[in-house]
């Protein structure tokens, strides 16, 4: 279930009904810089303007994660890994309740009748700060979700590997439903990999039919 970011006022308000139908409209003309983070062996290229996303991410010369298809590639999907903000999974229909108020969003990706994973992936995010080992993003919202709020992304990379992480604030004035996570893509190899998901708990996708051949402890 979702968790609740509750701010330090509430205030009444009528629902928002929000009717924007493609976020993802113009991204990829957005010109997009592509940060590098490398230390110990791993080497992480960060692409903030299209969608806060992760083009490669290898070790040694060996991809971790499974690399950008392309320069070009204008979606997310296409990606390493992108982050879920300000929640993931698809809201059936745009529709849902909360707190005995209803809401609808817009539709966010032509590919599916529902929303999909937020509004983060399809959007740039501003650069805070970055080093040769550390990335910090941030995302604003824009009014698509019906509550303000701030996210920042961290990218690190050092001696125990790469390391992601994201903060939710909200700044609205009324509790909001939030829930967060990245969406890795890992490549196929034709030898088992052991690949260590740390704090991952029972997140971890399973999907027997096509899930790659890789070992997760």
């Amino acid at each position: 279930s979702p968790m609740s970011v509750s701010p330090k006022m509430l205030t009444a308000r009528k629902p928002v009904w929000v009717s924007r139908p493609d976020l993802g409209a113009g991204m990829a003309h957005i010109a997009h810089p592509v940060e590098r983070l490398a230390s110990h062996g791993y080497d992480v290229a960060i692409d903030p303007a299209r969608g806060g996303r992760i083009a490669s991410a290898t070790y040694k010369g060996l991809d971790v994660l499974r690399p950008e298809a392309g320069s070009d590639a204008a979606s997310a999907l296409d990606s390493a890994c992108f982050p879920l903000v300000p929640f993931s999974n698809r809201i059936r229909n745009g529709a849902f309740a909360f707190q005995g108020q209803r809401y609808q969003l817009g539709k966010n990706w032509e590919g599916d009748a529902h929303a999909i994973h937020g509004e983060g992936w399809l959007r740039a995010w501003e650069v805070v700060d970055v080093t040769g080992v550390r990335s910090l993003l941030r995302l604003r919202g824009t009014g698509w979700w019906p509550w303000a709020y701030e996210c920042l992304q961290e990218i690190t990379v050092g001696e125990n590997g790469i390391a992601l992480s994201l903060t939710l604030r909200n700044t609205d004035k009324r509790p909001m439903p939030a829930g967060l996570g990245f969406h890795p893509y890992f490549p196929w190899f034709q030898e088992p990999v052991s690949i260590t998901a740390m704090r991952a708990g029972k997140a971890l996708p399973r999907s027997p039919s096509r899930s790659p051949a890789c070992r997760f402890r």
